[in-house]
């Protein structure tokens, strides 16, 4: 083995990347590791096997998965970094830093501490257009999401589209601002802003799955499930919302059961989520399952009514979509107690 901490002062470089290649009769098997090169840490290690042709997608397969890795571990020690600091010491990056761990937390008191720590950033520099852009998310998650008053989420795609001209080579500027367009119902111009951040950078696993959302809301949820799988592939350690998103995808596509188990895989579920649970058990035929599911979203939000959030918790373009969606909550609430 090579002496990765010597290896790495002489390139300069924080993270290495190894491998072997073995040729086979009809293909390649290819062993690829990525390092930390500070302590020789393995961070990831994998296998892929291509045949004839297949190699030139295997390469891209390869490369994204690499640089998806690097981006996320350099992120998360960042976090790490300014999570050790006192909040005075804290610069608008820490700020921001600490802002995004806090609403990967989900719940109310998260979402709160992360909109408090996005303001201080802004607070320290007015400019910073990533921090802008996840404010105005952190306002239309807290208002609930699709949901949320529609000049909340106007003011918020407003904002997300001053950090887009504030930085218009950050993607994930561009990534937000079709999310709030999504749940705006502006589809093409969604569309548009989801595309300008695939082309600068097409190796994050976010910007993909939330393609795939994009994708299944519109109508297309077999491409939406390609990409949605092809994200979590790049990023096996990827967010709990994937699941809820290829749920989305997988119930369109009339694979109910498997999108119950997707939504299973949720850490918590909420109201909104047992609805979603109940109404693929219900169209999956397994009907006790599907009124258990409502009778817990009645405990946990009695006064929750999942037919007319579904007309406003998801945006889906077609009406169809909203329809059958509906129609399960409707079959899961037949068997509830």
């Amino acid at each position: 083995f090579p002496d990765w901490q010597v290896l790495g002062r002489q390139l300069g470089a924080q993270y290495l990347v190894d491998g072997a290649l073995e040729r086979e009769a009809d293909g390649v098997t290819v062993t690829i590791g990525l390092v930390e090169a500070a302590n020789a840490h393995q961070i990831w290690r994998d296998r892929f096997a291509a045949k004839g042709n297949d190699i030139f997608v295997l390469q891209d397969e390869i490369a994204r998965q690499i640089v998806n890795r690097i981006v996320t571990r350099l992120e998360d020690a960042g976090r790490r970094a300014a999570s050790r600091k006192a909040p005075a010491s804290l610069a608008a990056n820490e700020l921001f830093l600490q802002g995004v761990a806090r609403l990967r937390g989900y719940s109310k008191d998260d979402n709160l501490a992360a909109r408090a720590h996005f303001a201080a950033a802004l607070a320290k520099d007015p400019s910073y257009a990533l921090a802008l852009a996840y404010a105005a998310l952190t306002e239309v998650i807290i208002h609930g999401y699709a949901s949320a008053p529609e000049e909340v989420l106007r003011e918020a795609e407003e904002q997300a589209a001053r950090a887009v001209t504030l930085d218009p080579e950050e993607p994930r500027c561009h990534r937000i601002l079709a999310l709030i367009r999504i749940y705006l119902g502006n589809f093409a111009a969604a569309e548009h802003a989801q595309q300008r951040s695939l082309e600068l950078n097409p190796y994050d696993a976010d910007t993909m799955a939330q393609a795939g959302f994009l994708l299944s809301v519109r109508g297309r949820p077999l491409e939406g499930l390609a990409w949605i799988d092809r994200a979590m592939r790049v990023n096996p350690a990827h967010p709990h919302w994937y699941h809820f998103d290829r749920a989305t995808a997988l119930y369109s596509l009339g694979a109910y059961r498997e999108a119950a188990l997707s939504l299973e895989r949720l850490p918590v579920l909420t109201a909104w989520s047992l609805a979603r649970l109940g109404a693929c058990h219900a169209k999956g035929g397994d009907m006790a399952s599907a009124g258990q599911c409502i009778d817990r979203m009645r405990r946990i939000e009695p006064c929750f009514d999942p037919l007319h959030y579904a007309t406003l918790g998801i945006n889906y373009e077609h009406e169809s979509d909203i329809a059958h969606l509906c129609e399960g909550i409707a079959l899961a609430m037949t068997a509830a107690k």
